[in-house]
């Protein structure tokens, strides 16, 4: 199953939340002027970098800016420096620390829109290691603070992912009949943001509760649908989880040809991405049609 990521809605600093609670530090106390300046200035440059892609010298630089910035009270600009380093340090594959670093943004911001991008990517964590009840909690919070921002397609969006993340974490719990919802309401709001892929993945997901329901004529006709619309935007790696739920439903048919039709393209697709899992899971499934052809 490939979890739901997107660039288009990426999160930008609220750099006006950060200057007036900097001003504030420096009004209350002006002996820390020149170390909340440099903190600001060293904080653009490391930003810069993220932007260049060179994230070993942004996180040295947000480092050394969180130092400086220890105790004086400029807690969004702290929160900021939090959120990278956290996403830079999943980047390098240190989650442990990740998770802290957003954890720790998450206790200094006020920031909805700056929480809604933590509890996103640490969803997406969590989804990757099967751990659906944290799914479920932050999607609760990440429903609180949707209901302090304005609308707009960025809330749109992050309403969608809440929607899609619930439903992937409730199918990895076989809890079908709990996805359909879920699945449909990330459907429609994707697709009125135009992110088809996100709504043909939605789609998928669906089909394969529908089918998992044991509604086969309804989830063939939405996994048709999801493969042909993925098919046309080039999204062909997102194609073997909707393969193998439709290969399931065509042997309940009777339909072993179809069926096995379906797997050989999924362990196709796999062996482009490298997926030894995958490969071995649809091999298997071969064989299991094989096996009941032998029956017969």
């Amino acid at each position: 199953m490939a979890t739901l990521e997107t660039q288009r809605f990426t999160f930008k600093p609220n750099m006006g939340i950060v200057r007036d609670q900097c001003d504030g530090v420096m009004e209350r106390d002006p002996a820390t002027k020149r170390t909340v300046r440099g903190g600001l200035k060293s904080f653009r440059r490391a930003v810069e970098r993220v932007d260049r892609g060179d994230a070993h010298g942004a996180l040295s630089m947000f480092i050394k800016t969180l130092r400086g910035l220890g105790g004086l009270g400029a807690n969004e600009l702290e929160a900021c420096c939090f959120f990278y380093v956290g996403f830079i340090m999943f980047a390098v594959g240190d989650d442990e620390e990740a998770l802290k670093m957003l954890h720790a943004a998450l206790l200094k911001t006020q920031d909805p829109w700056l929480a809604l991008a933590a509890y996103n990517r640490m969803t997406l964590h969590h989804l990757t290691k099967n751990e659906c009840p944290e799914v479920e909690k932050l999607a609760d919070a990440s429903e609180k603070a949707l209901a302090r921002v304005p609308e707009s397609d960025t809330k749109t969006y992050y309403w969608a992912a809440v929607d899609y993340n619930r439903a992937e974490a409730r199918y990895r719990r076989s809890e079908y009949s709990e996805v359909l919802s879920c699945a449909r309401a990330a459907q429609g709001r994707f697709q009125s943001l135009g992110m088809e892929a996100e709504a043909a993945k939605s789609l998928g997901l669906l089909a394969n509760a529908q089918l998992s329901l044991g509604n086969i004529e309804a989830g063939l006709a939405d996994a048709n649908e999801a493969i042909a619309l993925l098919r046309g935007q080039g999204h062909e790696s997102e194609l073997p989880f909707i393969l193998q739920g439709k290969a399931a439903a065509l042997v309940q048919q009777g339909d072993r040809r179809g069926a096995t039709e379906c797997l050989q393209e999924a362990i196709a697709i796999y062996r482009q991405c490298d997926n030894i899992t995958g490969i071995n899971e649809a091999l298997a499934a071969i064989a299991g049609i094989e096996a009941t052809d032998d029956d017969w």
